[in-house]
């Protein structure tokens, strides 16, 4: 289809290039080389894509915080021109921890007895599973994910650290009867030795007519979508293919980020997060209630029949992404339930910004500040526009962590909302499904979390 003649049209091969990669993730080319990804309708998940493709075609390092600053053809034309080469690391002993780990570290040693960071999952597997075949699956997939026997720990300067494990895994395959491993369930999960021990506990167990897998690893080495990656290497391994080693790992993760510290990235993230966050009011749970009662632990889940198309045609409309949605619904809704004029709260993204993370198994989830204000006077699109925007932004400057906004600016995590589309705890083993069981429901991270899950049936 011919561009319009008043769109700037590409002027070299280069451009070219980099305008068919951007048309090909936003599907049309509808748009300029001075024209905003982001206007073209590149989204937080497809600038993802966007860093892969540009990483692959000119082999650099292409972050989703250089996509935010480079926004158009013209402008990653010359980013690109300049870039560095994948960049790579000669071996350490010891590597440093990343600011979101070192976060959890310190929450942990604080409280060496909680589960709160354990990752579990029991799966009850079909009766036709070969275990002893996937024991050797699940050993093969932690060698080519090695990470996974990460140590870590406080030097003798006192400095948070890690470092590579050197002994193999292979997973037990426990025979016990029904009675047994039904009394046995409830003690499965328990707190992990932080400092120098394993950080991942695997084992099968067969009863009389069952099979079950347990899975547990902690939060410090692993999350959600390290789960979907080693489940698909355990299911290629179980059906005989060859795995892969990382390429890039939590460790050289762990380096880029102290080579962004070197840069300046952190200075360049603090004068981003003043610029929201600086002056605004930081209580951000909802009132308590008039009768005075101590709020409980508890879980409580909710299921609407809601149209998917409904929701992505509604979300095409106003230009945005479900999470962007649901995310600026969830805003008003405390604003109006706090009787405020806006609202403040916490949630949840990935941190797979790197074109190079793709089958990386660590810890890259990051918690990002959200600050809403829906004036009434403005439409429902100018609003979830600007919330788009100041995500995207949070997102490119993340090496800011959660822990030091909130020593900052008085914040906190009391209340957070995360919006997670099409998750699933069932996994293909073979030609079976493993129908996994989340045994963390009743451990809070937070006081308040609000989760929105999509499931299709």
């Amino acid at each position: 289809m011919a561009q319009p003649r008043n769109l700037k049209e590409p002027e070299n091969p280069m451009q070219k290039k980099i305008f068919d990669i951007v048309a090909k993730v936003v599907e049309n080319d509808f748009f300029g080389i001075d024209t905003s990804f982001y206007k073209a309708g590149l989204s937080s998940i497809s600038a993802m894509k966007l860093c892969v493709l540009i990483s692959e075609e000119f082999g650099v390092t292409v972050k989703t915080s250089d996509i935010h600053e480079n926004n158009t053809v013209e402008k990653l034309e010359k980013y690109v021109m300049l870039a560095p080469k994948l960049r790579t690391y000669e071996k350490r002993e010891v590597y440093p921890l990343t600011g979101s780990q070192k976060g959890i570290f310190a929450e942990c040693s604080k409280n060496p007895e909680s589960t709160v960071y354990n990752i579990p999952f029991l799966f009850e597997l079909d009766p036709a599973v070969d275990t002893r075949k996937l024991s050797d699956a699940i050993a093969r997939m932690v060698s080519a994910h090695s990470y996974l026997l990460t140590q870590v720990y406080l030097d003798d300067n006192g400095e948070m650290v890690q470092r590579p494990g050197n002994e193999t895994f292979v997973p037990e395959v426990i025979e016990t009867t029904n009675e047994k491993f039904a009394s046995q369930k409830e003690s499965l999960v328990r707190p992990f030795k932080l400092e120098k021990g394993r950080l991942l506990r695997v084992a099968i167990y067969m009863t009389e007519d069952k099979k079950y897998l347990f899975t547990d690893f902690h939060h410090i080495i692993a999350d959600g979508n390290s789960y979907d990656i080693i489940f698909e290497d355990i299911n290629k391994a179980y059906m005989g293919e060859k795995l892969e080693k990382e390429s890039y790992t939590g460790f050289d993760a762990a380096l880029d980020e102290e080579q962004q510290m070197k840069e300046g990235k952190y200075k360049k993230a603090e004068k981003y997060y003043d610029s929201i966050f600086e002056g605004i009011e930081t209580e951000s749970l909802p009132m308590p209630d008039l009768n005075g009662k101590a709020p409980e632990k508890g879980y409580l889940e909710k299921t609407m029949g809601l149209k998917e198309e409904a929701i992505l045609s509604y979300c095409e409309k106003l230009g945005v992404t479900p999470n962007i949605l649901f995310t600026g619904l969830f805003g008003i809704l405390m604003a109006k339930y706090s009787n405020a004029e806006d609202s403040l709260f916490s949630t949840i993204y990935n941190g797979r910004n790197d074109s190079r993370l793709e089958n990386t198994v660590c810890m890259l989830v990051k918690t990002l500040p959200v600050y809403c204000k829906f004036d009434p006077k403005t439409t429902v699109q100018a609003y979830m526009a600007e919330l788009s925007e100041q995500m995207l932004s949070s997102m490119a400057n993340d090496i800011f962590p959660f822990s030091d906004i909130c020593a900052k600016y008085g914040l906190n995590s009391d209340l957070t909302f995360a919006y997670q589309a099409e998750l699933s705890d069932d996994y293909p083993i073979g030609d079976t499904i493993a129908r996994g069981h989340d045994l963390s429901l009743d451990m809070a991270k937070m006081p308040l979390l609000i989760q929105v899950r999509e499931y299709n049936h």
